[in-house]
Parts: C-alpha cells; structure tokens; sequence
C-alpha cells in the first residue's frame, strides 16, 4: 500500500518559475516518482507565476502526476499585517488553521509535508497527522535586508513608518526568532533547504532542524541540447521581485557589467536576463541595465535552451539570505556557474574552481566571468564538475529520497 502524502505550500507548485514554486514541484515529483500518493493543499493564489496560469498548473499535475489539489480562497486567507510583536500577527497563516484542517480531513493523508513558514502557521497545533516541516530562509531577513537595500537607494519612507520600524524592530524580531522555534517544534520533524540556516534555526531552539537538499528536476533526461553561439553569452535567470535577486542585480549593474566591458573585447559577448517582472525593479536599476545593452529577456517556460545556449550562468547574490535554486538548477543542466561566495552559506557543495568559480566582490566576479568566458578547457572542467555535483547531491533520487525517506520514518512512528 502506498504513503498517501500531503504537501501544505504557500500556492500550486509548478515547474517554471521561481526558487519557491520549483523547489516544491521538484518534491512532489521526487516522492511521486517513489510510488507516493499525493495532495496539495495552496494557501491561496500567487502573482508570482508571471505568464503560467494558474488553472494550467492545476491541471499539470492533476493529469501528469494524478495529484489532487485544493486552493484556498480570498476568504480564508490571512487578515491583516504584520505589525505588532504578537505571535498571531507575526504569522497570520495561523488564522487559516482551521480551513487547512478541512482539507487534510478530506485528503486523509498519511503523513502532512508542509513547505516554508506560512504553511507552519496554518498547520501549527494539527496533529492529527504526523508532520514534516521544512523551510528556506527565516522568516525575518528578507525585510532585514530589503530595508538595506532600500536605505541604499535612498527610497522615500514616511518619517511615521520609519519611526515605527525603528520603534517595534526588536519586539518584533524576538516574537519571531521565538515563532520560528515554535513551529518547527510543533512538527515532528523539521529541516531547513538552506545548511547555514538549518543551523543558525537550531542555535535559536528549534530540535534537531536538518540541512535537506533541494531536490532538482534533471533537465538531461529526454533532452535536445540547444548549441552555443560564437558570441560568449552570460545569463542571470530569476524573478526580480525577490530582494536576494534585487541585490545581486545591483551588484551587477554597478561593479561587474562596468569591469566586463573594460576587460572584454566589445562585441565578443552579450549578457542576458531571463525572468519577469523587470518593469518592477528599482527604475536606477532598469537605466543602468539598459544603459550596459543587457538584453531583456522577460520569463521564459520552459529555460533549458538558455541554460543550454549560455557559456556563463552568472548569480551575483551577495546576501546570505536562503539558496539561489538557480544555481542547482544550473548544475543539473552541466552549465559552468560564478556565484557569490555568500551562497556557499547555503549551499555547502559549493567547490571553487571544481564545480563553479566563486567571488567576493563585483571585480572578483567579473575576473572569474572573464577566466570562464576565454579559458574553454577551465569552462568544460567546471561544467562536468557542476553535473556530478547535481547527481551526487541534488537529483530527485538523492535529495528527493532523502524526503522520502523521512517520511516513511515519520509514517511508521
């Protein structure tokens, strides 16, 4: 008889764009693939799928993968902001308990997976059914760090607001730093897809919170490889709402597209940028983007023929804030990768030189392009090292089966 599974997630998982939305597909796929029936319960709709609709999501999985889904509607979601230094306004998922029970009730799984903080809340003080959490980054530092980036880009703030940030700041991170604790110890067991965040979680109280790879899709499998142009081409791919996204574009735009194009021959290479939402990003950002002719790409389902096509899958995040999907989306595609050193916190399979290159700075990631770009034997090295990483580390079969496994451990309790 086979493990019925419930997954809990902030919306449908889909297959084409964004860290969260992927990480979650990949999941369902992977315990799919281990003959486990399978639920989705989406906490609402999201505007983060770009030009997929949703209803095709729903029926993608319905009919590929015979999974039942359940979406939350406008009148159960949360009520509110977050505002004040209460656990129920901190995490306003909480208010949805009851609706998720309903649903579980009706799905009569065997064992409830729930992805990332709002489904936590919503399953928080439920059990019925034996839980596995599992999370990205904490749930306080994208405001953390978007609040520098906004101070950095000098955006206008009401002497109201600002005053009341500075006002709530520490009330506000404590009830969080407890409230994560809280609901991963209300599961039975719990992970972090990032290690450094795993590990800073268990420092905080959370109980034996386990760094879990993100399983990966393997592009490789019934796939025609697109051929590279003779012009060197550089891609970024990812939504650009996100502020990790935001941070490294900024780095891009201001330290490491003005050093290429001092130290690359003009038009011996191009760089692209793939994923919606451009029209959102700072307008400084967009003008000098534009300014430096990056070519615009807007999002793109499915990507593979740019990861295919690019000499160069470049992530210049330089915030320790979760791990960049992209880049172990990258490895599965064999694609030679320069990356931030920050994103070795979370992603510890990180080798400079043996599967991407790494750097510190903008120069150090413009140096490390250019040695990718014009060094085809380092290039060809790195990319046979990022696809063993991937196989070794992250396919369906090893990271997915080590969910898997937790959840037969879990079920058989």
């Amino acid at each position: 008889m086979s493990l019925k599974v419930a997954i809990v997630c902030d919306s449908v998982p889909h297959c084409f764009h964004g860290g969260g939305g992927v990480t979650v597909y990949s999941m369902l796929c992977a315990l799919r693939n281990k003959g486990m029936e399978m639920g989705v319960v989406a906490l609402g709709s999201s505007d983060l799928n770009g030009s997929t609709k949703e209803t095709d999501c729903v029926q993608h999985l319905e009919k590929t993968w015979d999974t039942s889904v359940e979406i939350l509607g406008p009148k159960q979601g949360p009520r509110g902001r977050r505002r004040w230094p209460l656990f129920h306004d901190q995490f306003p998922s909480l208010q949805q308990a009851d609706a998720v029970a309903n649903c579980l009730g009706r799905m009569r799984p065997d064992v409830v997976l729930g992805y990332h903080w709002n489904a936590l809340g919503a399953l928080y003080g439920l059990h019925e059914f034996p839980k596995l959490g599992l999370v990205g980054d904490p749930v306080h530092l994208p405001d953390l760090f978007r609040g520098e980036l906004n101070l950095r880009q000098r955006k206008k703030i009401s002497f109201s607001r600002r005053f009341r940030q500075w006002l709530l700041a520490s009330p506000n991170l404590r009830v969080q730093e407890r409230g994560m604790v809280s609901l991963l110890n209300d599961c039975d067991r719990s992970g972090a897809f990032a290690a450094h965040h795993a590990e800073d979680l268990e420092r905080l109280g959370a109980k034996e919170c386990r760094y879990y790879r993100t399983p990966t899709l393997d592009p490789l499998v019934n796939a025609s490889t697109v051929a590279r142009g003779k012009k060197l081409k550089i891609m970024h791919i990812g939504h650009l709402k996100g502020i990790a996204t935001v941070a490294g574009i900024e780095l891009l735009a201001n330290e490491i597209l003005p050093r290429l194009k001092e130290s690359m021959p003009e038009g011996s290479w191009e760089f692209h940028l793939v994923g919606g939402f451009f029209d959102m990003m700072p307008m400084p950002l967009q003008d000098r983007l534009k300014e430096f002719k990056v070519k615009i790409r807007g999002q793109i389902s499915p990507p593979d023929d740019e990861f295919f096509s690019s000499h160069v899958v470049l992530v210049p995040t330089p915030i320790e804030l979760g791990i960049r999907v992209r880049i172990v989306t990258a490895f599965s595609f064999g694609s030679c990768v320069v990356a931030h050193v920050a994103n070795k916190r979370g992603i510890p399979e990180l080798e400079d030189s043996k599967n991407c290159l790494l750097g510190n700075s903008g120069e150090e990631l413009a140096q490390a392009c250019r040695r990718a770009l014009v060094d085809t034997e380092l290039r060809h090295m790195l990319e046979i090292g990022a696809r063993k990483t991937y196989e070794s580390s992250f396919s369906l079969a090893k990271a997915g089966g080590d969910i898997a496994h937790s959840l037969d451990e879990l079920a058989e309790q």
